[in-house]
């Protein structure tokens, strides 16, 4: 019995803990994605609201290129992508939580925040291709986004499956998981 009642607390902690860390993206946090343009339209609207060191960031344009061919033609722009590729990742702080009785109170503040990106030593030639070769699917739609970043203009290269209308997120420059009680987080305390 003490077994059983063991077992169905870890399993009750190991949901709660699900629950509290699910993610998303940029791309998927808003409206449904129904159209692929939709991805876009979350983007643009999601950055002022949640990014919060956003002064340094412009996104100016997307615009429908084509679908993908073959993989030859993936790579290609792929390695457009990486030829000049804004150096930031995304760091995330979240608050912390007091327990009060019966009350949960947060302490602190949710940030996601731009910061430079130390770039670890890889083989682009070798990134190139795995994201050809297991993560774009022939027919996939492209788009070409435009952004200023730190006064500096660049186009980024971004597929999107047809069918899910999901953003390939792998090397993609705002593909980032960022957990769901930030955007709660902001939406409760307003974003800044």
């Amino acid at each position: 019995m003490k077994c059983f009642l063991f077992g169905v607390l870890l399993v009750v902690c190991h949901v709660f803990y699900a629950q509290e860390h699910k993610t998303t993206t940029l791309y998927r946090y808003g409206k449904p994605l129904v159209t692929c343009e939709t991805n876009f339209e979350n983007l643009f609207s999601n950055v002022p609201k949640y990014i919060e060191n956003n002064d340094d960031l412009d996104l100016l344009s997307y615009q429908f290129i084509g679908v993908a061919k073959n993989v030859n033609h993936v790579k290609k722009l792929l390695k457009k992508n990486f030829s000049h590729y804004p150096q930031w990742a995304v760091a995330e702080t979240y608050p912390g939580y007091v327990i009060s009785g019966k009350e949960k109170k947060s302490v602190g503040k949710s940030e996601v925040k731009l910061m430079p990106a130390v770039i670890p030593p890889f083989n682009i030639k070798e990134v190139v291709k795995t994201i050809a070769n297991e993560y774009v699917s022939l027919g996939d739609r492209i788009y070409l986004l435009r952004f200023v970043y730190n006064l500096e203009t660049f186009e980024q290269y971004i597929f999107v499956h047809p069918d899910t209308k999901e953003v390939v997120t792998k090397a993609t420059v705002f593909g980032n998981d960022i957990r769901l009680s930030h955007f709660d987080y902001c939406n409760k305390n307003g974003s800044e």
